[in-house]
């Protein structure tokens, strides 16, 4: 949860990928497309994929006021998507709010923007998966879009 997201690379060949550090400069494992099994590829990519799971998207900026709604309904073993636009200004998801997805029911959630809280957010029955951490509460004016 404290780095970003890997990051592929075009290696030398087409078949090729390189899986690069958080900071996309390392290359870290170099994998044969073309010797791999479908399942081994994926294997690199730490997101579980969910067959059959509902998934809900929220598009935030800086405010999670919309986020605490949401995460009031059912879940349905769901996965939530939050298109945060990749901000480092703030946290999206506080400790409060990951417990609260838990305890209704969704299987996860995947920001595209920061968490706090996150030994809080890791003792929940929860997988999250963020860009990075920062320390700073969000607005909670409720701008955003479902």
């Amino acid at each position: 949860m404290g780095g970003q997201s890997p990051r592929y690379k075009e290696a030398s060949s087409e078949l090729d990928f390189v899986l690069l550090d958080h900071a996309g400069q390392t290359p870290t494992r170099r994998q044969s497309m073309a010797s791999s099994a479908t399942a081994e590829a994926c294997d690199l990519w730490p997101v579980p994929i969910i067959l059959g799971a509902v998934v809900v998207t929220l598009k935030l900026f800086d405010d999670n006021g919309l986020l605490r709604e949401l995460l009031e309904t059912r879940g349905e073993s769901g996965v939530l998507v939050i298109d945060g636009g990749g901000s480092m200004r703030c946290a999206l998801i506080v400790g409060t709010l990951a417990q609260l997805a838990r305890n209704m029911g969704w299987a996860g959630i995947v920001v595209n923007g920061c968490v706090r809280d996150v030994d809080d957010i890791n003792a929940c029955d929860i997988g999250v998966r963020a860009s990075a951490s920062h320390p700073r509460k969000p607005n909670k004016k409720g701008i955003g879009e479902r």
